[in-house]
């Protein structure tokens, strides 16, 4: 089989898989195989991508009666991958649209580097804003706070480090954590940590990696050259989600337990930052209190639970 497998989930919006695969296949020279699985969508989506890619020579399709999540549905393609026997894994959104020969140039790095093992991107949105690919250094609790919570909005000259330290860069750098997006890996070092941690279903994978990595002394860098644009969003609901809520904030404290070792104290302040987010960025969605509420005894429920 094919040297790179690129990995893409589908979960109810084939329009964008269709679209992300086409661009791939138009931009992307190397040696690869793009195995696809359908997330257990709710629509359509398992009979337009049969019609598609059923008898597309370089593409597997695979289908799941459940949503399995980010990870667990990313590792049930790496595992087919690996009987493949595939040298290098691509994992991509299918909102991810390449701009230009990334997965090219994020492979080359993994074949003229041995001691990479993670690549990844530079990633721009739909109005050419740049987005956060990667982090330079693991944050401390202060930091953690300005950068992933609202305390940002206040102390915005902390929040905005590692973008600013992101567009500086021109060149490849070595880097603490790399956007779950899209990043190039080498398989076999991927293998190593296990690949995705299966108790997330949504959120913190990056984090999780990047922790893993640094225990495993594996370098993760970052390409600017590799270009590539973010539709982000395109299998979430916009306003009141509460499975996106929970799952991110279980995920997150699961992170913060198992990874970091954070104490219960910091804990709490972390869910209650989160609860008041969910109540100031929707509290004009009319399913906003009815959320609210069955947020927080989700959240203390979590919270009583022993790590």
């Amino acid at each position: 089989m094919s040297k790179v497998a690129v990995i893409i989930i589908n979960y109810n919006t084939y329009q964008k898989t269709k679209k992300c695969i086409d661009i791939l296949r138009e931009k992307t020279t190397v040696d690869y195989h793009i195995y696809l699985l359908d997330n257990g969508s709710k629509n359509e989506s398992l009979h337009e991508l049969k019609r598609y890619y059923e008898e597309a020579e370089d593409v597997t399709l695979i289908a799941s009666e459940e949503n399995l999540g980010y990870a667990r549905g990313n590792n049930k393609l790496l595992q087919r991958a690996m009987q493949d026997e595939s040298q290098f894994a691509v994992i991509m959104n299918n909102d991810i649209f390449l701009m230009n020969n990334a997965i090219d140039l994020m492979i080359e790095d993994l074949q003229n580097d041995k001691d990479i093992s993670f690549v990844g991107p530079h990633m721009v949105g739909t109005k050419g804003e740049i987005q956060l690919t990667a982090k330079h250094k693991s944050p401390d609790r202060w930091q953690y706070l300005c950068r992933e919570t609202l305390i940002g909005r206040i102390f915005k000259k902390n929040q905005a480090e590692w973008l600013k330290w992101q567009e500086q860069q021109e060149t490849k750098q070595d880097v603490y954590w790399l956007s779950g997006a899209i990043f190039a890996a080498r398989m076999k070092d991927f293998e190593k940590i296990h690949f995705f941690d299966p108790f997330t279903f949504l959120y913190y994978e990056e984090y999780i990696i990047a922790e893993k990595s640094q225990n495993a002394q594996l370098r993760l860098q970052y390409e600017p050259d590799a270009k590539v644009l973010h539709q982000h969003g395109g299998s979430t609901k916009p306003g009141v989600n509460l499975l996106t809520r929970t799952e991110n904030f279980k995920s997150e404290l699961y992170f913060m337990r198992k990874y970091r070792h954070w104490k219960k104290s910091y804990q709490v302040l972390v869910f209650v930052i989160r609860v008041l987010e969910t109540y100031i960025f929707w509290r004009k969605d009319p399913s906003c209190w009815k959320a609210w509420k069955s947020y927080v005894k989700f959240g203390v429920q979590e919270l009583r639970k022993e790590p």
